[in-house]
C-alpha cells in the first residue's frame, strides 16, 4: 500500500520525502513519499467554519462528472502532520545555520493563513488555456493552441466540458465561466468575461482562462475540472438556504433545471462559452480563402449541450444516491438545492 494516496490518511509526516510547489503564487504542492508514492495537496483559503463540508460537496459535484478529479479534505491530524514537516525543516535550518528552504517556506506561509486543505490525485500532463495562449502570442508557438482543440474537439471531449459547466452552477462557482451575464437594467445578454489575452476585448462568460484545463486521461489530453471550489462565492455555502444567499443573482443551479425556460437558457450559454474559447484559441491560419478558420468543430455548440444535459443526469443520479445512504444528518442547505431541481 502506497504511503500517500488521496482514499487514506497522511499517517505521518516522516513518509514524505519531498515537498514542491507546482503555482509560484497559489498554495499547490505535490508531495512525494519516501516510497515515490505523491499527491497533491491545495489550500483553499476561507472563513466559515462550514468549509470543509461545503467543499467536500463541491468535490463530490465535480469528481462526479470529472471522474479524474479525485480529492478529498484533509483532516485536522493530517494538517497537523503538513506543520510537522515544516517544524523538522525548521530545526534542520537552524542547526545548520541555513535559511528555511524555498518550498518550505512557500508551504508554511500557506499552512500560517488557515482555510481548508484538500488532498488530490496528481493530473498528469496538465495543460491551460492561458498558457497555451501566452506562448502563441510570445514565442509563435501554436503546440498548446493546437492540443487543447483537439482535447475539445475529440469524441467526448466538448461534452466533458459541458459535464463540468453544470457541476460548476450546481457548486455555484463562477470562476470558470460566468453565468451572471445579463444586464440587471435591460436583462439582455451583456459581456461579463475577462480580457481575451489576443485582444484585449471582454469575453462574453469566460471569466478565468486559466482555469480551462486540459490533462492526461487513459492516455488522451480531456479536459479536467481542476479548481472546482470559489472561496470567496457567497454560493458555495451549501449549507445555507438558498434565499439567504441570493441578494445579488440568483442561485447558478437553477439553471439545471428540467423545464423548456432553463433547457433554452443552457442553449445560449453553450453558445457563448463556444464562441468565448473561439475566440480566445484565436483562428486557423488558412492557405485558400474558402478553407475553415475555427478551431472546434461545426457542432460544438451542441455538443457542450449535450454534456451539460449528461452531467445533470449524473449529479442527480450522485446526490440521489448520497440522499438515500445511511448516515448522519444532511446540510439543509444541499436538501433544499435539490428539492428546487427535482433530484
Amino acid at each position: 500500500m502506497p504511503l500517500l494516496a488521496v482514499n487514506q490518511p497522511i499517517s505521518s509526516w516522516a513518509d514524505v520525502k519531498s515537498v514542491t510547489p507546482l503555482a509560484a503564487q497559489r498554495p499547490v504542492y505535490l508531495l512525494v513519499g519516501v516510497d515515490d508514492s505523491h499527491i497533491v495537496i491545495k489550500n483553499e483559503v476561507t472563513t466559515s467554519a462550514h468549509d470543509p463540508t461545503n467543499l467536500k460537496f463541491a468535490n463530490r459535484a465535480m469528481r462526479t462528472v470529472s471522474p479524474a478529479f479525485i480529492s478529498k479534505v484533509c483532516t485536522p491530524f493530517e494538517v497537523d502532520e503538513l506543520k510537522e514537516i515544516v517544524a523538522w525543516e525548521v530545526m534542520l535550518s537552524d542547526m545548520r545555520l541555513k535559511p528555511l528552504p524555498a518550498e518550505i517556506d512557500h508551504l508554511n506561509r500557506s499552512l500560517q493563513s488557515g482555510g481548508v486543505w484538500f488532498k488530490m490525485e496528481k493530473a498528469e500532463g496538465i495543460l491551460g488555456l492561458d498558457s497555451a495562449i501566452s506562448k502563441a502570442i510570445n514565442q509563435q508557438d501554436k503546440t498548446g493552441i493546437r492540443q487543447i482543440a483537439a482535447a475539445f474537439s475529440q469524441k467526448g471531449g466538448l461534452e466533458a466540458l459541458g459535464k463540468i459547466i453544470a457541476a460548476d452552477l450546481f457548486n455555484g462557482n463562477t470562476d470558470r465561466f460566468n453565468p451572471f451575464n445579463n444586464d440587471p437594467m435591460t436583462g439582455r445578454t451583456a459581456a461579463a468575461g475577462d480580457l481575451n489575452p489576443r485582444t484585449g476585448q471582454k469575453l462574453a462568460v469566460l471569466l478565468n482562462v486559466g482555469n480551462v484545463l486540459i490533462s492526461v486521461q487513459n492516455n488522451k489530453l480531456r479536459p479536467i475540472g481542476l479548481d472546482a471550489y470559489e472561496a470567496s462565492g457567497e454560493f458555495r455555502m451549501l449549507d445555507q438556504p438558498v434565499a439567504h444567499l441570493e441578494h445579488n443573482g440568483d442561485w447558478p443551479g437553477r439553471h439545471l433545471a428540467n423545464n423548456p425556460g432553463e433547457a433554452q437558457w443552457r442553449a445560449q450559454f453553450a453558445g457563448l462559452v463556444v464562441a468565448d474559447l473561439e475566440a480566445a484559441l484565436g483562428p486557423r491560419n488558412r492557405k485558400v480563402a474558402w478553407g475553415r478558420t475555427q478551431r472546434l468543430p461545426k457542432n460544438a455548440v451542441s455538443r457542450v449541450i449535450n454534456g451539460m444535459d449528461e452531467g445533470i443526469r449524473e449529479l442527480r443520479t450522485s446526490f440521489a444516491q448520497y440522499v438515500n445512504k445511511p448516515g448522519k444528518a444532511r446540510p439543509a442547505g444541499l436538501m433544499e438545492r435539490l428539492t428546487i431541481l427535482g433530484w
